[in-house]
């Protein structure tokens, strides 16, 4: 067992004296994905997905924006994967660094507009504001599940990945009740 520390020992020291450091890629925070939707459960200020949402002048519509918020560097191309957790059911979608924004903290954040993969009453992508409106809703009582994401970014030679550590609960039906401070 000495002789393997001496070794370990003496491998890192001839290393140090080329001057040669070995690092991993490492381009985005292992812990640093943060999910949510531009939805916030009244009461609880939870952020929350819904199938249907109902507005005040009696209109509805399907539209769920996921935002992922992650620090990182180095990188060309991000994905967005999301993970139902009772279906396992995926979805993912890869955005060219262009494409994302940068939050308050100086954070890229990615804004996806979920499809049927994670929330069957989702239609088809949209095309979205350049900042998403965040809103206040009163769910439904029916959960009839979650999901979360993973963040895979990646240059022309190598990858890195990060896997939100929040769920966001998605709801049949919830009611807009007003609009919210944006935290981004």
């Amino acid at each position: 067992m000495k002789r393997v520390s001496m070794a370990a020992v003496g491998v890192a020291g001839l290393l140090a004296s080329c001057n040669v450091v070995v690092i991993p890629p490492d381009y985005i925070g292992d812990n640093s994905v943060q999910l949510r939707t531009t939805f916030i459960q009244e009461g609880t200020n939870a952020y929350v997905a819904c199938d249907r949402i109902f507005f005040n002048d009696g209109s509805s519509n399907t539209q769920n924006i996921v935002v992922a918020e992650f620090a990182g560097s180095g990188f060309n191309l991000a994905t967005l994967e999301l993970t139902g957790d009772i279906s396992q059911s995926k979805t993912a979608k890869q955005f060219p660094v262009s494409d994302l924004r940068t939050s308050n903290r100086g954070n890229y954040l990615i804004d996806y507009v979920v499809d049927s993969g994670v929330l069957p009453a989702s239609v088809e992508a949209q095309a979205i504001a350049t900042k998403p409106l965040y809103r206040y809703v009163r769910t439904s009582n029916v959960q009839r599940g979650r999901f979360n994401g993973k963040v895979t970014v990646s240059n022309n030679s190598s990858s890195d990945s990060a896997t939100s550590q929040n769920y966001i609960p998605v709801y049949t039906a919830c009611t807009a009740l007003g609009d919210a401070v944006s935290p981004d």
